[in-house]
């Protein structure tokens, strides 16, 4: 029985690794699933991912935050966020009602705050929509995710965690001292 369960989890992972592939941004390496596509713009560090077809495609946007900010800053942050969300949503036609639940998340490197809206509008369709703001230790990060199913959050969920920094591995060059050279005093 031991044996099987190693052999599961094996081919499990064989057909994990198969199926994604890295894309690289200006900080981060994303390891992503097949079907899901990636676009970056490097300069302004943009990264979106998209998944699923024709009228269930969900669209996740992640970038930094644009200003300088602490970790400490993030709650008091996605509160004016949720209220901008919501007072725009109000003011669209055909809206019946907007559903929130805020939560502290942790994906990886990052963590901090999430919101996930279920709106509901008058012919009962309801898209989700999630906005979060994370920290990586260094500085903040902006999400949206804007999906037809709440499963779209796992899978967004996971591209964050499995999010690799880049090292700083260029290092500029240093002067180099020769041990036999003297100083004089």
């Amino acid at each position: 029985m031991k044996n099987i369960m190693y052999v599961i989890f094996g081919l499990l992972l064989i057909i994990t690794t198969c199926f994604a592939k890295d894309v690289k941004g200006k900080t981060y390496v994303f390891n992503i699933p097949d079907d899901v596509t990636f676009e970056t713009k490097t300069d302004m560090e943009f990264y979106s991912f998209k998944w699923g077809k024709d009228a269930s495609i969900a669209l996740l946007m992640f970038y930094p935050y644009p200003t300088s900010t602490s970790e400490q800053m993030l709650k008091p942050m996605i509160e004016l966020m949720e209220i901008g969300f919501e007072d725009q949503m109000k003011k669209m036609a055909g809206i019946k009602d907007i559903k929130k639940t805020k939560r502290d998340i942790k994906a990886g490197v990052f963590s901090g705050v999430e919101i996930e809206f279920a709106v509901v509008y008058g012919d009962g369709k309801i898209i989700e929509q999630y906005m979060f703001l994370v920290w990586d230790g260094d500085r903040a990060w902006s999400g949206q995710l804007t999906a037809p199913s709440t499963d779209d959050i796992n899978k967004a969920h996971t591209i964050l965690e499995k999010a690799k920094k880049i090292s700083d591995s260029v290092v500029a060059p240093s002067s180099t001292i020769d041990p036999n050279s003297t100083r004089s005093k």
